[in-house]
């Protein structure tokens, strides 16, 4: 059974950003018969009418980044102002200094990864548990001590609409009788449910301490600047039930169970600055009496932040899955029926984390009874019952000028060992490092932002287990997201031309780039006319049309066999791979001419610099120079032997992880990495998604939409598929799929 996320390739991607008419398509030309290249072609669709999309082996494992992606790159922009519209009913209860009881519902349109619009009703009760037991002043700094807990449980109803325009569906919004709830499970409004409805019913539970150590500095413009040091330990359980309506023949039932502890240091300087300084005194009165989401919104503008983030977290998450048939009526009945029940062990399982008493091992053990009894309610075992061991060390540096600038970055390093508990058994082993940048600039309110930039690179490697202990070689993954807002055309061929870096040296062993892996680039993204405009002193500026909003998706896989022939390379083919990446001409020529004349025979580089001199005409800068180049081959060729000498699958997959994300001795990472590694292995063993949707919204240029696949004349990928389903199963990237 194919998992419903991996079917969503980058369709957020292959949608506009902001949403708005069709503009003229043009679709990417068929690659020529010589050519490793095949062109799925995704026709635009009709003004209104949500994309949907072909998927791959390869598209379908990085699934939950492109949709995660994609959401990030539609936040702080201004998507439509019918997309905010909402109906709130908060109510919040004090519970003395000790936090308080909230209880909320609402009613709010919401975009789907496929950019359809749909409809949310939620109820949601909070309780927030929380009380600063120390705050103490010593001179002219602030400790503090807090300990608490949060507790949400919320009903979710997720209805797609048959639109990409949220204002067609404003009236259908207002009409509060067409609201709807989880409540009561009954089997005719079960079968009732519309294709792609969603319904979720997780409870959650988090309880943690944090010490912080601050000063409050005051500057002449007023503004208050407050640097901050905080420590903290989380505990997060979880219970979740999710009904789905994948099909008009199929609805999936999903229960899980979660538990993770996090632990957390940083360090911040939040600048908040009198309102007076924007706004006029009327409306700071306003302020006052506006809801507190406005509230939020002027604040945004009024807060300068710098703030670096360390978080590790320990976590386990139990899942069972079960795929009935919504026109049985007994299939129906018995959903139904496993609803009631479970609801009640959710309250239970939510009761007992309020009395402090989950656990991991606790949370198994209700796992197991839970599942005894839905498989005696359906008469039918699990389609897929299954747990998920996870470990994620994370950083992210955030700078923040109130409307100019919005910067992030961040590196994140995981693994998840997901185990099949049922008789076909099995495990996946996932590593993972990524990095990732997001840039926003001119944030205007009501508009957000007009200028925006985010990447996303990843490098991903997996073993798989079977039931009789047997583990598979490991393969490797690299995925590469970007997306802009505004960006000339020029920069973005360039955006094309880093994903065709990789793929144009796809074996080339050191030598001349693969003409059948390569993309058309000038037939993707032909070069737009330049402006030059001539300045003052003879000085000339050159410009291109700006395009409005687009993205590329970029999947990227080494078989097991690309994966072995990358550990047992010989040293000299490393090292002149490694050569055939020097931007430098130069630099080139002598790494090359030092291979030629004097390399050791595991391609360690010896550096005669009076040879170099002489051969080269240089001085003892340029040997200086090429021997910080040669260095970096060296430390390379460690990396590599680090691979070779993994003495696990599992070990080799980490140690892959490791190399392709620069975490070893060399420091190239990702895609400089990439154009090594890929130049070390057979083409026919490198299969490649890539997903490109180019919004120019200029007169008479068409925009560029199109899904391409390296995968002529290459056996499917059995093993990638396995792994995409099962990491994809226990990936959440967006509260809007399951």
């Amino acid at each position: 059974m194919i998992n419903p996320l991996a079917k969503i390739v980058p369709i957020l991607l292959l949608g506009a950003i902001v949403s708005r008419p069709c503009a003229a398509e043009t679709p990417a030309p068929a690659p020529d018969d010589a050519s490793d290249w095949t062109t799925d072609l995704i026709m635009p669709p009709k003004p209104g009418a949500p994309t949907p999309a072909p998927t791959t082996s390869e598209g379908g494992f990085s699934s939950a980044e492109q949709i995660k992606f994609g959401e990030d790159m539609r936040s702080h922009v201004l998507d439509q102002i019918c997309r905010n519209a909402q109906i709130p009913l908060n109510h919040t209860f004090s519970l003395s200094d000790y936090g308080g009881l909230g209880v909320n519902g609402v009613r709010q349109l919401r975009v789907m990864p496929n950019n359809q619009v749909a409809i949310e009703d939620s109820q949601k009760v909070s309780l927030d548990l929380g009380h600063n037991l120390l705050t103490k002043e010593v001179g002219a700094d602030t400790f503090g001590l807090w300990i608490g807990a949060h507790f949400d449980g919320t009903s979710q109803v997720i209805r797609p609409m048959p639109t990409q325009n949220s204002c067609d569906e404003i009236w259908r919004l207002l009409k509060l009788n067409d609201s709807k709830s989880v409540f009561p499970f009954k089997a005719e409004r079960l079968a009732e449910m519309g294709v792609g409805e969603l319904w979720k019913l997780p409870a959650v539970l988090t309880i943690g301490h944090a010490e912080s150590l601050s000063r409050a500095f005051t500057e002449a413009s007023g503004a208050v600047a407050t640097p901050v040091i905080s420590f903290g330990v989380s505990q997060t359980g979880a219970a979740m039930m999710t009904v789905y309506r994948m099909s008009s023949d199929k609805i999936r039932f999903r229960f899980r169970i979660s538990h993770a502890r996090i632990h957390n240091k940083s360090g911040a300087i939040v600048a908040v600055y009198p309102a007076i300084h924007v706004f006029t005194a009327p409306a700071n009165i306003l302020i006052k009496v506006l809801d507190s989401a406005l509230t939020n919104q002027i604040s945004h503008y009024l807060t300068e932040n710098i703030g670096l983030v360390f978080t590790t977290s320990d976590g386990q998450q139990l899942m069972m899955e079960f795929i009935l048939d919504p026109k049985n009526p007994q299939d129906m009945e018995e959903l139904a029926t496993v609803l009631k029940g479970d609801f009640v062990t959710l309250l239970k399982m939510a009761q007992r984390m309020v009395n402090l008493q989950a656990s991991a091992a606790r949370a198994q053990n209700d796992f197991k009874d839970l599942e005894k009894e839905q498989v005696s309610a359906f008469k039918r075992p699990a389609n897929f019952p299954g747990l998920d061991i996870n470990h994620t060390d994370a950083s992210t540096l955030h700078l923040m000028l109130p409307f100019l600038f919005d910067h992030a970055r961040g590196a994140t390093l995981a693994d998840d060992k997901i185990i099949r508990l049922d008789d076909q058994a099995g495990e996946v082993h996932i590593y993972r490092s990524e990095k990732t940048v997001a840039t926003g600039l001119f944030d205007v309110p009501i508009k957000g932002q007009l200028v925006k930039h985010n990447k996303l690179m990843s490098a991903q490697a997996f073993s798989l287990k079977d039931k009789d202990g047997k583990t598979s070689a490991p393969q490797a993954v690299y995925i590469q997201q970007e997306g802009f807002l505004r960006k000339d055309s020029d920069g973005v061929r360039d955006m094309a031309a880093d994903i065709n870096g990789i793929l144009s040296m796809i074996g080339a062993k050191g030598g001349a780039p693969n003409p059948k892996t390569s993309l058309p680039l000038d037939r993707l993204l032909p070069p737009e006319p330049a402006t030059v405009s001539h300045q003052a002193h003879g000085q000339t500026s050159t410009a291109y049309p700006s395009y409005h909003d687009g993205a590329m998706a970029f999947t990227l896989v080494l078989n097991e066999k690309a994966v072995a022939a990358i550990a047992d390379s010989a040293g000299e083919l490393v090292v002149r791979s490694f050569a055939n990446t020097l931007v430098d001409d130069w630099d080139r020529k002598v790494v090359n001419w030092i291979l030629d004349n004097g390399a050791k025979k595991d391609g360690t580089l010896a550096v005669d610099g009076d040879a170099i001199k002489k051969e080269f005409n240089t001085d003892d800068h340029g040997v200086q120079w090429i021997r910080g180049v040669c260095m970096k081959a060296t430390d390379l060729l460690k990396d590599v032997a680090a691979v070779r000498a993994a003495a696990t699958p599992e070990a080799r997959a980490q140690a892959m992880v490791a190399l392709m994300s620069g975490r070893g001795k060399s420091d190239l990472a990702y895609d400089d990495m990439m154009k090594v590694l890929v130049q070390l292995v057979e083409p026919q063993d490198v299969t490649a998604d890539l997903v490109m949707n180019i919004n120019k919204e200029i007169k008479g240029d068409p925009n560029l939409r199109t899904h391409m696949l390296l995968k002529k004349n290459r056996p499917e990928n059995l093993g990638l598929k396995a792994a995409g389903e099962a990491k994809n199963r226990f990936a959440q990237p967006s509260e809007l799929v399951d």
